[in-house]
């Protein structure tokens, strides 16, 4: 009784003004007098249940007992019911209810509302099954419902979130405010149906007790630890249920100015759906850093420059990368988003077989958003007769489509360098000197363009000693070092970068399987020995007489 009357106190405290109409409740506290319904379903807990069924008939001396019970059970789902209907009125934020976990509390507290109003003991089936999906859809990510709903909340991409990062605040229409605060009303009342309360509510009207989903403290502040500061100060603010949402805009809005909003907030690399030009965000992206990438230092200098400016909103360049294949192209550019992924920096991979309609909906898209994107184009092939090269040729220079300003385009590319030689050594002539000549033409509407080394022998044996250092990898002799990686790029044909790497790892997991091989022989020796150890001699035979020498003695 005390768990649920607590509850129903705390449930019902945001909304006391549409609770009076319910009920008439005095200044003291004492028991009130209530506009019951006629055959009002009485539930009892656990402690007065006087039957199966969780039913037990009204005495004299328990008359006050259950009619405040009762009171309180008219009010919990009346307020469960007004919940359900304002979380409908939503006009902002209703993308926040589309979450797996908030559309199975939805269906939950339908449930437990249908229940108390059809007074039917077989609905107490699907509150049961909502619960357990409820449940299940905390617990699989292991994130607390704080956490969860306020990352929703704060990440959530909508009209509002959008136009603090495209205005100014004095430019922000008043109405646009007013619906953002009127939205934030309502999902404080749903935040505050938090697992423990949604336990103490289903247990009560199963009449049994359910485990209430928890994050342990250590958990929750491993999860605050990954959350930068200013927001980690913004989520504590909601976190504080004496004070109203509605108030907290102006810091919501500071938030969206900032890191933005979607998917675009909290992840960096996406890949775009050729199908219907869908962001598809990279739940796990390639981690490279700068230091993992050998030599390239004026690459490195020039692309970092490039991406500064960027993300300073001063004019970029579109970057082209040129040479051979597996020198490090594509890993220098990823290495660099990681690296100013916390300053907003995004990538989008795309395929270069796309129209310029799929590129007016990309940039229509990431135009006036808080971060700065990079649109990745991998080893483009520059063949002059496929629509992508023509299309990629215009959209670079000379379409009416015009690239927003927080975007920039980089092409990684095989064959650039090889048509340059080819026209500067004269082997090229006729139409497929106009050919190279025309591609070389479309090089130039690149700002910046790192032409990367051909791969040598030297510098291949000198990133295999740079990546050995710094994965760690047991000491092992120069000459044995240098033959073992000479005869793997032999047998891979090539001694670039790429391979210097592949060769790293399958040296590191060689190592690694051969030590683990060492420790379970030098076990099983151990247990042989101790085996051996422990046996006991065997008695001799009965029957067996002890040999003597010549002095008499027994031998």
């Amino acid at each position: 009784m005390e768990a649920f009357v607590g509850l129903a106190d705390l449930l019902t405290k945001p909304n006391r003004t549409r609770a009076c109409s319910l009920l008439t409740m005095s200044v003291s506290g004492s028991r009130s007098t209530a506009r019951s319904k006629p055959n009002a379903r009485v539930r009892t807990t656990s402690s007065t249940r006087k039957s199966a069924s969780g039913r037990g008939s009204k005495s004299a001396s328990s008359a006050e007992m259950q009619d405040d019970k009762l009171e309180r059970d008219m009010l919990s789902s009346a307020h469960v019911n007004d919940v359900l209907e304002e979380c409908s009125r939503l006009i902002l934020f209703d993308d926040v209810l589309e979450d797996e976990v908030v559309q199975n509390l939805l269906n939950l507290l339908e449930a437990v509302y249908q229940l108390d109003k059809e007074e039917d003991e077989s609905l107490r089936g699907p509150v049961s099954e909502s619960y357990r999906d409820y449940f299940s859809s905390l617990a699989a990510p292991g994130l607390s419902w704080t956490d969860r709903f306020l990352s929703l909340l704060l990440h959530s991409d909508n009209v509002f979130s959008l136009a603090c990062q495209k205005k100014n605040p004095v430019d922000m229409p008043e109405a646009l405010l007013s619906a953002a605060k009127h939205d934030l009303d309502i999902l404080q009342k749903l935040f505050r149906f938090d697992p423990k309360r949604i336990a103490e509510l289903v247990s009560f009207y199963l009449g049994v007790p359910v485990p209430a989903w928890q994050m342990q403290d250590h958990e929750r502040s491993e999860f605050l630890m990954t959350v930068d500061g200013n927001q980690r100060t913004l989520r504590l603010q909601f976190e504080d249920t004496l004070s109203s949402w509605a108030d907290l805009v102006p810091e919501l809005r500071s938030n969206y100015m900032v890191r933005g909003s979607g998917f675009f907030a909290d992840h960096k690399f996406f890949l775009l759906g050729l199908e219907d030009a869908e962001f598809i965000p990279v739940e796990t992206p390639d981690e490279v850093i700068l230091d993992d990438i050998f030599g390239n230092r004026r690459q490195k200098k020039a692309l970092r420059q490039n991406f500064e400016f960027l993300l300073q909103g001063l004019a970029a360049h579109h970057v082209l990368l040129a040479g051979s294949r597996g020198s490090g192209k594509s890993s220098l550019v990823k290495a660099c988003v990681n690296t100013y992924a916390d300053r907003g920096l995004r990538l989008v991979e795309i395929e270069s077989a796309i129209d310029m309609e799929t590129f007016r909906s990309i940039f229509a898209e990431l135009s006036g958003r808080a971060q700065k994107f990079v649109i990745f184009v991998d080893d483009f092939n520059y063949d002059v007769d496929e629509e992508e090269y023509r299309c990629l040729r215009k959209v670079l220079d000379g379409s009416c489509v015009k690239i927003p300003q927080n975007v920039i385009i980089c092409v990684t590319s095989c064959r650039y360098a090889d048509l340059q030689k080819n026209i500067i050594a004269g082997d090229a002539e006729g139409e497929e000197l106009y050919l190279e000549e025309d591609v070389l033409g479309f090089s130039d509407r690149f700002g910046t363009i790192l032409i990367f080394e051909e791969a040598t022998k030297e510098k291949y044996l000198n990133t295999v000693k740079y990546l050995v250092s710094r994965v760690g990898i047991g000491e092992i002799g120069a000459d044995i070092l240098e033959l073992r990686a000479f005869q793997f790029a032999k047998a891979k044909g090539g001694y670039c970068g790429r391979i210097a790497k592949q060769f790293v790892n399958f040296l590191s997991s060689e190592q690694s399987f051969l030590k683990s091989e060492m420790n379970d022989c030098r076990s099983n020796i151990g247990r042989i020995n101790e085996a051996r150890s422990n046996a006991e001699e065997p008695e001799p035979s009965p029957d067996v007489q002890p040999r003597t020498g010549n002095d008499g003695k027994k031998q």
